[in-house]
């Protein structure tokens, strides 16, 4: 009745994870204003309002056979720093969905009033309005949203270095403009997906600490929807020197604290992010304690921070003309375990299933699945029993209670399943597969947001179905 798996070590895309192609708004031929510079001088200089291209679905298919089920659009709306959404965007950014629905991805998003090297913001009248606007587009197209970064603010979106005092100082982010910013982003983006904030201590000040860190999500919090269970972290500059340029700084130099908080936290938040540029001149002082003054793109520095804060995805494409980063970890040979192991990785490892079962009887079975990836699905994911008809191909579902999102990375989890089957299956012989789709209508049988088990020989690409490599009779 025992059987057991084969591993697979090969490397596949899967919903919600992995390396993600970034669509950044093409960048100015001339530029004319400083970089990240706040002043209103400046802030004029800043004339630039080319819209981030439409996305298109021949080129989210070419890249999701490359491994990339994600897509990060990056919204460049600085046309209307001063004025309403226009219909024509609106109706861009659900166009944009609908290809990426067409095209089996799902999109993290971005909205931001400047990137070419960072410019002004816009005031928080106007960023409440923007939101209140993409409110009805976000929520018709939740189902291929997978989380959104928070964005509006500063440079890039990235909370930092405001024109418009939409966020604090240094050491102080949050004040009543990022909080009143924060509060509309969680209330208009569905409850059933996370925002990404660029900062730790922007989510401990939210929550009224400064740069102590505030205690992590506890399992009984995880996925209740609550602000504190939907706010992850994004960042964006994995390789830029000291403290991950600024990702890890506070008042407190307590680096080591705020890795140790995101390591708890992120078992139930998305982390996200992109590596950045390593510094032309690498610091002489091991300020942030970790070890290293140089190397900061080095495969043993970036493994660890993946793992210990439980990466789920990162950009694939940043800065294409130097991709530093990229070039490093396929040299030293960790490119290939980032691509495998950033998320979640199931693989089936054994499952015990009877040969017969009576119709109005009880069905029991078990199976056991490991988690070799470095974090676990954030949103939420469907789990069942399939039952396929050997003869007409007929499919019967037997839906359970277990949350994938609890299985952790590094561990096993072992499901017990003692259900009656279903109602309306008939006599015959029966494969039994398992099914773990995404839970939207509009997905539940598009193969393509299914996810596949690390194992070989088990993974129909035709169904979106794992086999146990067993078959039932049913009498």
């Amino acid at each position: 009745m025992l059987t057991t798996y084969q591993p697979s070590d090969e490397k596949f895309s899967n919903p919600e994870r992995g390396f993600a192609v970034a669509y950044d708004p093409p960048w100015a031929n001339k530029i004319t204003w400083d970089f990240c510079n706040s002043s209103q001088e400046n802030s004029k200089k800043y004339t630039y309002t080319a819209w981030t291209e439409p996305l298109k679905v021949a080129l989210l298919q070419k890249q999701q056979t490359q491994g990339m089920s994600l897509a990060m659009v990056r919204y460049h709306i600085a046309e209307f720093r001063g004025k309403p959404l226009s219909p024509e965007f609106l109706n861009r950014l659900d166009t944009d969905f609908t290809t990426a629905r067409k095209a089996g991805v799902k999109l993290v998003i971005r909205f931001t009033y400047n990137w070419p090297m960072g410019g002004p913001d816009a005031s928080l009248k106007q960023v409440l309005m923007h939101l209140d606007q993409i409110k009805k587009v976000l929520q018709k197209n939740v189902d291929v949203i997978a989380f959104m970064d928070a964005g509006f603010i500063g440079c890039w979106g990235e909370w930092h270095t405001s024109s418009n005092n939409l966020i604090g100082d240094t050491d102080n982010l949050m004040n009543n403009a990022s909080r009143l910013i924060l509060d509309k982003i969680l209330k208009i983006l569905p409850k059933e997906r996370m925002v990404t904030l660029r900062l730790p201590r922007s989510k401990f000040q939210y929550f009224g600490s400064n740069a102590k860190p505030i205690a992590p999500i506890t399992v009984l919090e995880a996925f209740t929807g609550s602000k504190k269970a939907r706010l992850g972290q994004h960042d964006d500059c994995l390789v830029c020197g000291e403290w991950n340029f600024g990702t890890y700084r506070s008042s407190r130099n307590n680096a080591e604290e705020i890795k140790n908080f995101l390591s708890q936290d992120n078992r139930y938040v998305v982390q996200s992010g992109e590596p950045g540029d390593v510094p032309d001149k690498p610091s002489k002082n091991d300020e942030d304690g970790d070890g290293y003054t140089k190397n900061y793109e080095s495969c043993d520095r970036v493994l660890e921070i993946f793992r210990k804060m439980r990466w789920s995805t990162i950009n694939a494409t940043y800065n294409l003309g130097s991709p530093v980063s990229y070039n490093r970890w396929k040299k030293e040979g960790c490119y290939d375990t980032i691509a495998k192991k950033l998320g979640y990785r199931f693989r089936l490892i054994n499952s015990s299933i009877p040969n017969h079962a009576k119709l109005g009887g009880l069905f029991s079975m078990s199976f056991k699945i490991a988690n070799d990836g470095w974090a676990s699905p954030y949103n939420p994911r469907g789990l069942e029993i399939i039952f396929r008809n050997r003869s007409n191909g007929r499919v019967f579902h037997l839906p359970l209670s277990n949350d994938p999102r609890f299985w952790q990375a590094g561990e096993i989890s072992t499901v017990n399943v003692r259900h009656h089957l279903p109602a309306n299956i008939s006599p015959g012989e029966y494969d039994i597969l398992l099914n773990l789709p995404d839970p939207k209508p509009s997905l539940k049988n598009r193969p393509k947001y299914s996810i596949r088990l690390a194992n070989k020989n088990i993974w129909e690409a035709s169904s979106g179905y794992n086999s146990f490599l067993k078959r039932i009779h049913i009498q």
